[in-house]
C-alpha cells in the first residue's frame, strides 16, 4: 500500500504528507504523472484559484493520469481546492473545464457585498448525512478547518455525505464510487481530520 499526495506546487502539500506518514502509512509526494501507477491511494491537495489549480494539472500532464487512476477503481480524495477540481467545470473568475470526476459545478458562496464574509475561514460544524466508511469514527456535528470562498453543487444531492452552514448550506464532504472530496483541510483539523484521513487511508 502506498499513498500519493499529488504535487501541484499549491497546497499544504506538506501538511498532508506529514500527516498520513506521521499515522503510520506508507507516503509519496508525487512529483511525476506515471507515479500515480505504483500507488494504492491518491490525495489531491489544494489551496486558492481552481483554474490555476487546473492549470498546474494540464502543465504536468496529470489530467489524463488522475482519471485513468479513477478508472481503476483506487480510492481517490480531493482536499478544499482539490476537491473542486473534481467537478465538472468551476466559475472562479471565468468558467474552467474540471476533471469531471463527480458531475457537478463550482460556483461562489451567496454573499451580502456590504459585508466582508467572503472568505469563509475558521472552524465549522460538519452535519453528517449519509453514513460511509470515510466517516467512521466522526462523530456528527464534529469540527473541521475551512478556508475557501466557493461550493461544489452538485448534479445528484445523492452523492453529498455531509453539509456546512455559512452564509447557506453547502456540501462538505461529496463522494462518488471511488471518489472522495472534503472541502475543509483534514490536515489542520486535529483529531477529527486525522481519523478522517485514517479512515481514507484504511478504504
Amino acid at each position: 500500500m502506498k499513498i500519493g499526495v499529488l504535487n501541484l506546487e499549491i497546497g499544504n502539500i506538506h501538511s498532508v504528507f506529514s500527516a498520513i506518514n506521521n499515522l503510520g502509512f506508507n507516503t509519496q509526494i508525487l512529483d511525476n504523472a506515471f507515479d500515480l501507477d505504483n500507488c494504492s491511494h491518491l490525495i489531491i491537495p489544494g489551496i486558492g484559484n481552481y483554474n490555476k489549480l487546473m492549470n498546474l494539472v494540464l502543465k504536468k500532464n496529470y489530467g489524463k493520469e488522475i482519471q485513468k487512476f479513477a478508472k481503476t477503481g483506487k480510492p481517490i480524495l480531493g482536499i478544499c481546492a482539490g476537491m473542486q477540481i473534481l467537478s465538472t467545470f468551476g466559475y472562479e473568475n471565468e468558467k474552467a473545464k474540471g476533471l469531471n470526476l463527480i458531475p457537478g459545478n463550482v460556483v461562489s458562496l451567496k454573499t451580502d457585498n456590504e459585508i466582508n464574509d467572503l472568505p469563509h475561514i475558521g472552524w465549522n460544524s460538519v452535519r453528517l448525512i449519509k453514513k460511509n466508511k470515510l466517516l467512521q469514527n466522526i462523530k456528527d456535528l464534529s469540527d473541521f478547518y475551512f478556508v475557501h470562498s466557493y461550493h461544489f453543487e452538485l448534479d445528484d444531492t445523492s452523492n453529498s455525505l455531509a453539509k456546512t452552514q455559512y452564509l447557506q448550506e453547502f456540501n462538505s464532504i461529496i463522494n462518488y464510487k471511488n471518489i472522495f472530496g472534503v472541502q475543509f483541510h483534514p490536515e489542520k483539523s486535529q483529531k477529527n481530520g486525522l481519523r478522517l484521513l485514517h479512515n481514507f487511508c484504511s478504504i
